[in-house]
């Protein structure tokens, strides 16, 4: 049981960072598809970034009060 957990969490730990990374990747596309200038398309990642970070401040504190495990394993399922 430890063994799955432990390999669920380090296949899980990186896909934040993984979905980060893409979105900048993305921004030539973004500019063309929606007709909008470099300066809007950095500023929806700015934004993006910004409340990406805000869930994870809520969920750090609902960590300590509730079962770490299951709130793991929802927010993994959300993401994905």
């Amino acid at each position: 049981k430890k063994q799955w957990i432990a390999c669920f969490v380090a296949y899980a730990g990186p896909l934040s960072a993984l979905i980060s990374f893409i979105y900048p990747q993305a921004l030539y596309n973004i500019t063309q598809d929606l007709h909008i200038d470099s300066t809007m398309a950095n500023i929806s990642v700015t934004a993006y970034m910004v409340i990406s970070e805000f869930p994870r401040s809520l969920l750090g504190n609902m960590a300590d009060r509730l079962d770490k495990r299951q709130l793991y394993i929802g927010t993994c399922a959300i993401l994905v």
